[in-house]
């Protein structure tokens, strides 16, 4: 069993750039950090993840061990391309991958500033198997 970040993206209903809506859950998460697909449960509606790991491939661990590595900025930086389109709520949680599991159920959901989420991001963060809904400042 294994800690990782799963990624995965919710339509924004308050946006009123329409041609934006056609991008939302088609994104790739960069190579680096990238571990996988899977589904995530939420509000009853099926959604594309992926997950996120460090460079072992085996856990997402050292997002937790480490501030401002490398690993931050890539992810961070993606996920600050992604709210360019205000159709975007990027979204991030983390799960025990036990390998069998197939997709997560997301239960809690709390918003988030993007800044917030950098400045504090560690494992205590995550404590609650709570997503967050990252915002703009």
């Amino acid at each position: 069993m294994s800690r990782y970040l799963v990624y995965f993206e919710l339509k924004n209903k308050k946006s009123t750039n329409y041609s934006g809506f056609s991008k939302v859950g088609k994104f790739n998460i960069p190579e680096k950090i990238y571990a996988g697909d899977i589904q995530v449960l939420f509000k009853e509606k099926k959604l594309s993840g992926n997950i996120i790991s460090d460079e072992s491939r085996l856990s997402a661990n050292n997002f937790f061990l480490k501030k401002s590595t490398a690993l931050h900025n890539i992810l961070f930086d993606f996920i600050e391309e992604r709210m360019r389109n205000e159709c975007i709520i990027p979204c991030l949680s983390t799960f025990i991958h036990m390998n069998k599991k197939r997709a997560i159920l997301i239960t809690k959901i709390e918003e988030i500033n993007i800044a917030k989420i950098k400045h504090n991001f560690s494992l205590n963060l995550f404590t609650n198997d709570n997503a967050f809904l990252i915002k703009p400042i």
